[in-house]
């Protein structure tokens, strides 16, 4: 069973009323959503990254 603060049972309501999908849905998509952003924020920072370090990238390399 899944225990929700007050506040997050009511914004989960919000979403299976304007979305009309059952919690279970509702969350299931939340979990995909939050990876996917975290995923995207992730890569991202790995290429500024390697494009800041990119020389030395390169001479270690060798």
């Amino acid at each position: 069973m899944l225990r929700l603060t007050e506040q997050a049972q009511v914004a989960l309501d919000r979403v299976m009323e304007a979305e009309s999908v059952t919690q279970n849905a509702a969350i299931n998509q939340a979990i995909i959503e939050y990876d996917a952003r975290r995923a995207s924020v992730r890569d991202a920072l790995l290429k500024q990254i390697i494009s800041d370090y990119q020389p030395l990238l390169d001479r270690l390399a060798q």
